[in-house]
Formats: C-alpha cells, sequence, structure tokens
C-alpha cells in the first residue's frame, strides 16, 4: 500500500507537469497550424514544395496528438458517468482491430463478450482502454498467433482479458509498462498504458498483466459492476 501511495503522489506531479507543459504548447501550435494552412492555400497539389507544407500540417498534427494524450494523462476522471454495457463495448473494439488487420494473419475472436456485464464510467474513455491493450497485443503478436478477448463476471467484478500467444515481456519490463514515457516501440509516446491505467482507475478499477513465455501475455482489466437499485417491499398494513 505505500508503494501505491508513492506511485500515486508521483503520478500526481507529474500529471501537472504534462498539464502545465501541454497547455503552453497548446496555443502557439494552433497558430502554427493556422499558418502552415495560410501558406497550403497559395501551393498547388503540383508544386514541389506541397510535399513541404503537407509535412509541416502531419507533424503539427502529431503534436496535437500528444498535447490530447497529456491532458488525458492529468485529468483521466470524467466529470459525467454513464452505464456502460461492457459486451458492446469488447464487441465493438475487436470488430474495428479486426478490420484494422490488413494482411496481416492473426486471428482476433471474443470468447464471451460479456453482455450481461455493466460498468459506470464514460464509454470513448472505456474504448481508448480496450482498444489500447487489443491493438498492443495485435502488434506483440507473430502472424499465425492469436489474440482472444474474454469477459466474466467475478464477484460484482467485469472482468476482460486479453490474451495474446507468441509474445513475452521480461518482469524488468513489466514493471515499468504503465509509467509514463517508458515505451519499448521506436515511434511510440509511452503514455498509451499510462492514461489507460489512470481511466481504469478513475473507475476505481485495475489493470493487470501476466505474461510467460511458452503461454504468451494477457492484460485483465478489472471494473466494479455498476450499483443496481434495489426493488421496493411492500410494507404489510
Amino acid at each position: 500500500m505505500e508503494a501505491q501511495v508513492k506511485r500515486g503522489e508521483r503520478l500526481a506531479v507529474i500529471g501537472q507537469m504534462a498539464a502545465g507543459v501541454a497547455h503552453e504548447i497548446r496555443n502557439p501550435l494552433a497558430s502554427l497550424r493556422g499558418l502552415a494552412e495560410l501558406l497550403g492555400r497559395d501551393v498547388g497539389a503540383d508544386d514541389t514544395r506541397r510535399r513541404y507544407v503537407d509535412t509541416m500540417l502531419q507533424s503539427i498534427d502529431r503534436l496535437n496528438r500528444l498535447i490530447e494524450d497529456l491532458l488525458l494523462f492529468s485529468a483521466p476522471r470524467a466529470a459525467e458517468t454513464d452505464e456502460l454495457d461492457v459486451g458492446a463495448i469488447v464487441s465493438e473494439t475487436v470488430s474495428l482491430a479486426q478490420l484494422g488487420l490488413g494482411s496481416r494473419t492473426v486471428a482476433i475472436t471474443v470468447t464471451d463478450p460479456g453482455s450481461h456485464l455493466v460498468v459506470r464510467g464514460t464509454r470513448e474513455r472505456l474504448i481508448q482502454v480496450l482498444t489500447n491493450i487489443v491493438q498492443n497485443a495485435v502488434q506483440a503478436t507473430p502472424d499465425g498467433g492469436a489474440v482472444t478477448v474474454r469477459s466474466e463476471e467475478r464477484e460484482g467484478i467485469a472482468v476482460v482479458a486479453v490474451h495474446n500467444t507468441g509474445s513475452y515481456i521480461p518482469p524488468q519490463v513489466r514493471r515499468q509498462l504503465f509509467v509514463p514515457f517508458f515505451t519499448t516501440k521506436p515511434t511510440g509516446t509511452g503514455l498509451g498504458l499510462a492514461i489507460a491505467r489512470q481511466i481504469v482507475t478513475s473507475m476505481d478499477g485495475r489493470i493487470e498483466v501476466a505474461s510467460d513465455p511458452q503461454a504468451g501475455t494477457t492484460f485483465t482489466v478489472e471494473i466494479p459492476l455498476a450499483a443496481r437499485p434495489q426493488p421496493a417491499v411492500a410494507m404489510a398494513g
């Protein structure tokens, strides 16, 4: 518990710093994009300078996405929450992952969509959590491998387990997976899993990871089920 408290305090400091940096960068970045768009109006599609303008716009958009990630990391708790159908969100996430496979030969299946599981949260943010985990699993799976998503209830907890074959995460890497800005990808920002954990924690849940050289890797998301109102009991007259 002491380690968790220290980690929470450390993440809070990092979150405040990230939010400050993000706000300072956002306004000048918007000005730069506006200026790049103005330059683009005078440069036609066949002009050799068009490539420079497009590269500037793409680079600015990448920075804007990073800014959005930083702001989300610093304040993951949404002001409003709704009852969310875990099964529908799992099915939607898997369908999008299947469409994004392209020429890759990775089997993505849902063993139980968890249609009976309802939690409280923000739909877009829960989709973001599961999309990040499923996409990571697909990227880590070699062609011919499989990604399986399973949902179930355990003692009032909605559990979504994402398992992939053919990959192993050593303990020293597992300990840093949710640390902000830590990444093993050459083009990653290291914020995806950190934000995912922040979102799930804001829903009073947790994310765990287990990995075995033979069995593969499993990310497990656990979120308390939404409390259901108790039926009124008729009083005897």
